[in-house]
């Protein structure tokens, strides 16, 4: 499993926040991404990656060219994201399963996002166009 890890309108400096996103490194020794938030102050972002699915391109946070104000992280398995990235005729950009999260979420909000789920999983989405973030 993957460690996500947020913090948000936070005084600390920087290398006080990275040093605690460094104590769940042990979920994900694959990779890691620390991210601020541009135009959100005290908004940061930190991900370690066990690579299970697309290493590469389901890297976090997570943003797609089409909802460029949708900004995710998740750790988890979408039993069901073949059959609703079908159904619904998204265009992935990875084999990530947790990228529908971005598009359901875009398509019809949280509440959409969330009824839409089959799996077991955390998330924190950062809607930087409403200025709301759903966890």
């Amino acid at each position: 499993m993957c460690g996500i890890w947020a913090i948000f309108g936070s005084e600390e400096d920087l290398q006080t926040h990275f040093e605690k996103a460094c104590k769940i490194s042990h979920r994900g020794p694959d990779s890691f991404c620390m991210q601020n938030i541009n135009h959100f102050t005290n908004c940061l972002f930190g991900f370690h990656q066990l690579a299970i699915m697309d290493d590469a391109l389901g890297m976090q946070p997570m943003r797609i060219k089409e909802f460029p104000h949708v900004i995710m992280m998740y750790n988890g398995e979408i039993y069901n994201y073949k059959k609703l990235r079908d159904h619904y005729g998204f265009n992935f950009t990875s084999d990530c399963d947790g990228e529908v999260l971005i598009h359901l979420y875009g398509r019809g909000g949280i509440d959409f996002m969330a009824k839409m789920l089959d799996g077991v999983f955390a998330f924190c989405i950062l809607d930087t166009k409403t200025k709301k973030v759903n966890m």
